[in-house]
């Protein structure tokens, strides 16, 4: 694939973790994957790749070769985040794996259960890290059985659930020039009538690349932070005519407008864009992608004990930041822009500029939405505790 960044191909998937560690052994023992690179970040990323977490993150990616030649996942891990929502949109992947019998054993032995397919010769299903599914399937039965072709990509495909599998099928093939595949590799993974297999060609003939399996689900999929994002390798040219099409005929799918980067190895175009579903595709040209990715693989894992320090020092600056909150929403009240009600000023009088207060200070954005809700809610709460409390006072002392 290095050889010629020409075509169009599905670049990687991005997961979440909690644990990266977790992740990143069951990737080596359970798929016989390694870390490609590893980075670091202080602060979110401004596309969104790590979500919708504010925080600092970390992307590893991990496969078998480099990503100019293969498939990968990018795993995102937020620090401070310890559990993402799933939705059911992401279905599973298909990995071919050396030895179907070691990796179920492995797969057990990490604590990540696995079953074995009781139709299907030379598969099994593991539930590993995040609860994301992996069909694990013999490579020596699939090579038999299956393909003929000499060159085998791991990941064989993405199982997504669709709402509906006509308009999926229009919006891959029509925009980002996908075609559905027909061949015994596509028969493998549509086994079931409602699934239907999208890819793009390599121009290598003995060659598969890892392809989109769709389902046609009963309802819309619900789409979380658990189902990431897919990004695809395309040349800049076809990119831009993908992405004016978008942008002409469907800019409601527009996630973060295309830019130009002037890179180290080239000019980068890439956009985030979304399909009719919500599943978020990241566009890159493949030109200048392709020779950076190929040029930062290193193949190092992270270092753990910094890791280790890293994320006690994250949660203890996350704990300083909450105080801080906390107090902003405390000494708010009665610093220099809280305007006092005059002397003589009864308790529902100055309850009511102590509560003024508190809105114009988050309709100025010191506080969100949220922080806001909270406190306009509290506030309340206790304000008719007091007024209750005065009022049985007063009955009392009549």
């Amino acid at each position: 694939i290095a050889e010629d960044s020409s075509f169009t191909r599905s670049a990687h998937w991005v997961i979440r973790t909690s644990d990266l560690n977790q992740t990143v052994e069951f990737s080596k023992q359970v798929l016989g994957m390694r870390v490609l690179r590893h980075e670091e970040n202080d602060e979110p990323c401004p596309i969104t790749c790590n979500g919708d977490s504010a925080t600092a993150w970390s992307k590893t990616m991990i496969g078998t070769v480099t990503e100019d030649e293969g498939y990968a996942l990018e795993v995102t891990y937020n620090y401070g985040v310890e559990k993402y929502p799933r939705g059911t949109g992401l279905t599973s992947f298909y990995i071919m794996v050396d030895d179907l019998e070691a990796s179920i054993k492995a797969s057990w032995a990490l604590g990540y259960p696995v079953k074995k397919s009781p139709t299907i010769n030379g598969q099994a299903t593991s539930i590993g890290p995040d609860g994301y599914r992996y069909i694990l399937v013999s490579k020596p039965i699939f090579l038999k059985e299956i393909s003929k072709n000499s060159f085998k990509e791991p990941f064989l495909g993405v199982k997504l659930n669709v709402r509906d599998i006509d308009t999926s099928i229009k919006f891959y093939t029509d925009i980002l020039g996908m075609k559905v595949m027909k061949n015994n590799f596509e028969s493998f993974l549509t086994r079931d009538e409602t699934n239907i297999a999208l890819g793009y060609e390599s121009p290598k003939k003995d060659e598969d690349l890892t392809m989109m399996v769709l389902n046609q689900g009963a309802e819309a999929p619900v789409i979380e932070q658990f189902e990431g994002r897919h990004a695809i390798s395309i040349p800049a040219k076809k990119l831009q005519e993908a992405y004016a099409v978008i942008q002409t005929n469907h800019p409601e799918l527009i996630v973060h407008e295309i830019m130009e980067l002037d890179e180290q190895l080239g000019i980068l175009f890439i956009a985030i864009v979304k399909d009719f579903d919500g599943f978020e595709i990241c566009l890159v040209s493949s030109e200048t992608f392709d020779k950076a990715v190929k040029s930062a693989a290193d193949f190092k894992e992270p270092d753990w004990s910094v890791r280790k320090e890293l994320i006690a020092t994250r949660k203890e600056q996350e704990k300083t930041r909450a105080a801080r909150k906390m107090t902003g929403v405390i000494g708010g009240v009665t610093s220099s822009s809280f305007k006092a009600p005059k002397d003589g000023a009864g308790l529902q009088e100055r309850a009511t500029a102590v509560f003024n207060h508190v809105k114009d200070t988050v309709i100025a954005g010191k506080y969100s939405k949220k922080e806001g809700n909270f406190l306009f809610t509290g506030f309340w709460v206790g304000f008719f505790i007091v007024l209750t409390g005065v009022h049985q006072l007063t009955l009392l002392g009549a």
